[in-house]
Formats: C-alpha cells, sequence, structure tokens
C-alpha cells in the first residue's frame, strides 16, 4: 500500500426543508498491489479520482427518497459509473416498505484473467499474467415489506432480483513486474483466435512460446434471493416462527444486457424452495 495520505473532500448539510445532502470526493494516488495477479508479482495501480453525491427528502413524511450517484476514473482509462435511489413509505401505521434499485456500469482496464506456466515469459518470472478489458453491467432491487398486523403477529418480506454481465475484450499479459504496462495479444504481440470453447492464444506467433486456451469469460448472472418470515408471539416470551426462502439462479456466457431478456430468465430459472419452522417456549419459573 501507498505510505501517502490521498486527499479527500467530505461534506453535508441540511436545508431549511429538511432536506439533506452529503458529498466525497478523493483523489487517490498510485500505489503497488499483490493482489492484482493473484499471488503473482507486484502491480502498480493507476491513480484514482472518485465523487460520491447522495440526497434525502424529508424524513418526516410518509414517503421518503434518497437518491444517490458515485463516478470514479482512474489514469488508465477505466471507470465505474453507479446510480441508485432508495424510495421508503409508510402508507399506515403498521406498514413499511422499501425499494432500493442500484444501476452500476463499470470499465476495467485490468481484470485478471489467468496465469499461464511459461518458462519463456522470464520478465514475469516464468508465469503469463493474463488481463483482459471488462465492460460490466449490473441491475439489482432490494426489496422490503414489514407487516405488522398486532403487537403479536408480523411478516416481513424481502426480494433481490439481480442481473450482472460482463464482456471480456483486448486480451493481454502483464509487461513487467511492478507497472500496469501490458502488451495486448494480436497487436502488440501474438495472436488470439476465436472458437468454440472461449480464445486461442499465441503469445509470440511463429515463435517458439506454445499456444494455450482461455475459456470464454463472458457471464450474464442472473439470481432471485427472497425470504418471508411470519412471527408469532403465541403467549408473552413465546414465539412462533415460519420462514419460506426462495432462490433462483441462472448462467449464461453472453456477455452484453438486455434487460427483458435477462429480467425474464431469472424467473424461467428452476427455484429452490426452503421451509423452516421454529417454535421458542417460554417457560417462567
Amino acid at each position: 500500500t501507498s505510505i501517502f495520505q490521498s486527499p479527500y473532500l467530505s461534506g453535508g448539510g441540511t436545508f431549511s426543508n429538511l432536506w439533506g445532502f452529503s458529498i466525497f470526493a478523493s483523489d487517490n494516488t498510485t500505489f503497488y498491489d499483490n493482489r492484482l495477479t493473484r499471488g503473482g508479482p507486484l502491480t502498480r495501480v493507476p491513480r484514482t479520482w472518485a465523487v460520491n453525491l447522495s440526497v434525502n427528502s424529508d424524513t418526516r413524511r410518509l414517503v421518503t427518497v434518497s437518491p444517490a450517484v458515485s463516478i470514479t476514473s482512474d489514469a488508465s482509462g477505466g471507470n465505474d459509473r453507479s446510480t441508485s435511489v432508495s424510495l421508503d413509505m409508510r402508507p399506515t401505521s403498521f406498514i413499511h416498505l422499501n425499494f432500493s434499485p442500484n444501476w452500476d456500469v463499470q470499465h476495467s482496464t485490468g481484470q485478471y484473467v489467468s496465469g499461464i506456466r511459461d518458462t519463456l515469459a522470464a520478465a514475469t518470472f516464468g508465469r503469463r499474467y493474463v488481463f483482459a478489458n471488462l465492460s460490466q453491467t449490473t441491475l439489482a432491487m432490494d426489496t422490503r415489506l414489514d407487516w405488522t398486523f398486532t403487537s403479536e403477529l408480523t411478516l416481513q418480506l424481502y426480494a433481490q432480483p439481480f442481473v450482472s454481465t460482463g464482456k471480456y475484450s483486448s486480451f493481454k499479459q502483464l509487461r513487467a513486474p511492478r507497472t500496469y504496462s501490458f502488451d495486448v495479444y494480436g497487436q502488440d504481440m501474438g495472436t488470439v483466435t476465436r472458437d468454440a470453447s472461449g480464445y486461442t492464444i499465441d503469445p509470440d506467433g511463429s515463435g517458439p512460446a506454445p499456444s494455450f486456451g482461455i475459456g470464454d469469460p463472458n457471464f450474464n448472472i442472473r439470481s432471485l434471493h427472497g425470504d418471508a418470515v411470519l412471527r408469532w408471539e403465541y403467549r408473552p416470551g413465546s414465539t412462533f416462527y415460519f420462514v419460506w426462502q426462495q432462490q433462483r439462479d441462472g448462467y449464461e456466457p453472453v456477455g452484453d444486457f438486455s434487460l427483458r431478456r435477462d429480467a425474464g430468465a431469472i424467473f424461467r430459472a428452476q427455484p429452490t424452495n426452503v421451509f423452516l419452522v421454529k417454535f421458542a417456549y417460554w417457560m417462567g419459573l
């Protein structure tokens, strides 16, 4: 890690209408990282700039909204744009509902792919550290419902649909330790060929280095996690719980994002359901 303290700015305030805001900005200096190569040589992580802004409406109201925006960029051309909003509603004294969608678009210039042993890769100690650009899009929405029927009977519901897609491009290898410099296959060195199983990379073309294969790293991950908890205090200190959990998961190596296709695929996935019952009995002495 760096021995220098990165400068940052943070602040916030509340307006006369009781809306509030907070802001955070940072300029993170470059540093050496021992994790980017997954146990290999150190790399020098590029300088990064980040700005986060959030706003919240008057929390005394029955409906409150809290939008937030986060923007991050680095010196290599990587960036991350995230937008979220929390919509909190209390339509009655016994119902509490919250929606929290989050949209994130990220482009990385140094996503680790694989480490390939090759004695001819002398500059990186007999191993080729393969990286790529990664364009990733993620959409998630947390939904919560708390319903208090009586002081003894409550229901809590939670659901999170989640979609994340990633497309890899510009496969390359680390040029030298303690740098963030790469040689792109098919451009700076060697060749890269797409095939049915993924990619075949020849690091030096007609040279002596052996070619190697990489499975298709592109991904479309879809999931839905849901919980329902019914709690009944059938006598003072004694409680009955009924829990229902459902999990849906799906995967395809597509890489591009389509809301209709990917969101629809969540509900076509085979669900896993778990039912739990718990009793607690208080024995007063």
